[in-house]
């Protein structure tokens, strides 16, 4: 599960956006290695219903965030795995 290996402080309550990406930022990058960008939206939904973060009734507005800026968020999953990538080279 990924919550446990966050940061305590990857929870941004006020910025869907920072929370979303301290999670592509600090999960499992295989979670969100797809090249399609529908695919990954999907897994970063099913990544934030999982975690239980957001309360029941606030997720379709975090879900409709994802899909609103999901070539955003995928770009920036990109960038952070090729980070990733040249730390382990």
């Amino acid at each position: 599960m990924v919550q446990n290996m966050l940061k305590n402080d990857w929870f941004v309550q006020d910025s869907i956006e920072k929370t979303l990406e301290n999670l592509i930022a600090e999960s499992e990058l295989e979670l969100f290695t797809s090249t399609k960008r529908e695919e990954f939206e999907q897994r970063l939904i099913d990544e934030v219903r999982m975690i239980g973060v957001y309360p029941v009734e606030t997720e379709p507005a975090v879900e409709k965030y994802i899909r609103e800026h999901g070539a955003e968020l995928h770009e920036f999953a990109r960038k952070v795995r090729e980070r990733h990538l040249r730390k382990a080279v």
